[in-house]
């Protein structure tokens, strides 16, 4: 899928005509199952990550940010892991580093155990079952990067928030290590939500779809995350909301060690789509660890 083609751009102008400044503006609402625990769920979710699927792109952008904070041979706790997808795709691209994710869905945790199994990757990368608002109680301390995937907006309040970004940099502080968080943003009005991910990925499964929509209803806006990672970060982070498309956002705080981006991952296991994609991701956010 290229910016050009139908679906990119009928998103970016559904987008475009949600920051127009008329209209009520939508509440938050939390997701009916936060951990979808739903094996239905768990499918149409882990689906979309193999080669192909609409997070495809996501992971490998997600995967460049993350490459240049991680340190060689670095540790690295996810939060919110899910099946693991994007762990796998990190660990393909980076042999280097070691892994351990977090999540509160044992049938998120089951399908994923079973993924690493397949990909011969089970010295490298550890599931363990937990509340992410509390890693360090969960999985240690010891660890150069913490990150966090399209879960912030499965947590409940804000307080919730506050405690896992606190608990992703105390458990990289020992190794004054750095962090990194991706997430969707919430639209300012709800028929946005319905429609964004039907028309950003319309080869998506309805149920992964109708998932997307409570994700973007449960969102942070940008300015209530700029305040949270604000408020919780001790070193100064970086926030940036995605322009043009602005239903994304990130942050990250740069640690001690990080890879020059001269050091590039492993070209071959990027596909041409999801490489030509995610470049064009990344040309939405005015700023990006570098």
């Amino acid at each position: 899928m290229l910016l050009w083609q139908n679906p990119l751009m009928s998103a970016i102008a559904l987008s475009v005509t949600d920051m127009l400044p008329w209209g009520a503006v939508q509440d938050r609402e939390n997701e009916p199952d936060a951990l979808m625990s739903d094996p239905s769920q768990v499918e149409s979710f882990d689906l979309e990550g193999e080669s192909g699927g609409s997070l495809r792109a996501f992971y490998h952008l997600n995967a460049q940010a993350c490459h240049v904070l991680a340190a060689r041979g670095a540790r690295v706790l996810d939060l919110g892991c899910g099946s693991a997808r994007y762990l796998i795709y990190l660990a393909r691209c980076r042999p280097d580093l070691t892994f351990v994710g977090i999540d509160g869905s044992q049938s998120m945790l089951k399908a994923g155990r079973a993924l690493i199994s397949s990909a011969g990757l089970a010295d490298r990368i550890e599931l363990v079952q937990g509340d992410m608002a509390d890693p360090v109680a969960v999985a240690g301390d010891d660890f150069d990067l913490s990150i966090c995937l399209f879960a912030l907006h499965h947590l409940p309040d804000q307080r919730a928030v506050l405690s896992t970004i606190c608990g992703m940099q105390e458990a990289c502080a020992k190794r004054n290590g750095s962090l990194w968080i991706f997430d969707v943003q919430r639209p300012r009005r709800m028929v946005t939500a319905e429609r964004f991910p039907r028309w950003l990925s319309p080869q998506a499964g309805r149920l992964f779809n109708r998932d997307a929509t409570y994700s973007l209803r449960a969102a942070w806006s940008g300015d209530e995350m700029r305040k949270m990672v604000s408020k919780a970060t001790i070193r100064q982070a970086v926030h940036v909301s995605a322009q043009l498309i602005e239903l994304f956002q990130c942050a990250w705080i740069r640690g001690a060690n990080y890879l020059s981006p001269a050091d590039s991952m492993k070209p071959e296991y990027d596909d041409a789509q999801t490489t030509t994609v995610a470049a064009q991701l990344r040309g939405l956010f005015p700023r990006w660890p570098q």
